[in-house]
């Protein structure tokens, strides 16, 4: 009977293997680097770094208010699949690890 390399390990039970990715792309939102995310509806480029200052000087703009506490729940959403992918992981390794 073969043993299985960790990498095919990892992936037969389902290891999620894109977590840098991931926090690369969180890590961009809150530098200002180009995302996806940043782009409005009507396709403008708009970092959460200049809303957030917009929003400083104007804080009774109720669009960019609007438009700011989107950008923020889709960041802690982001920020709780990447967790949730972790937490997943985590146990997924250590059942590797005990199989070992």
């Amino acid at each position: 009977m073969s043993k299985k390399r960790d990498d095919e390990l990892q992936e037969s039970i389902g290891i999620y293997q894109n977590l840098m990715e991931d926090m690369a792309d969180l890590a961009n939102i809150f530098i200002g680097n180009e995302t996806l995310d940043d782009f409005n509806e009507g396709g403008d480029y708009e970092p959460l770094l200049k809303m957030v200052a917009e929003f400083h000087f104007n804080p009774e703009n109720a669009r960019l208010y609007t438009d700011l506490k989107h950008r923020i729940n889709l960041i802690k959403k982001k920020v709780l699949d990447l967790s949730t992918q972790i937490d997943s992981n985590h146990k997924k390794a250590l059942f590797i690890y005990r199989k070992s």
